[in-house]
């Protein structure tokens, strides 16, 4: 069905979840694939947290009362969240 040397694909990596007993190619490049996915979820959630802390320092949170500063950062961080599911 798979072919050795190939690289793995997401559909390999569902058939793997689906059928444990299939093994589609190497296991040094079934674990290669999932090192690439982890280092790529890991840079997004880096990237995510990164932007989310700009977006609630330009609120300005130490600025006015409690309640006031609590609205500038979730209306901040609403029209930011509105703005990427955009792109």
């Amino acid at each position: 069905m798979f072919k050795r040397g190939r690289r793995c694909s997401y559909e390999q990596d569902a058939a793997v979840l689906v059928h444990p007993g299939l093994v589609p190619v190497a296991e040094e490049e079934y674990v290669a694939v999932r090192e690439r996915h982890e280092s790529l979820l890991e840079a997004v959630t880096e990237r995510a947290i990164t932007e989310v802390a700009q977006v609630m320092a330009a609120a300005e949170p130490d600025r006015g009362d409690a309640a006031e500063a609590l609205h500038r950062v979730l209306t901040a961080a609403c029209a930011s969240s509105a703005a990427s599911t955009h792109l």
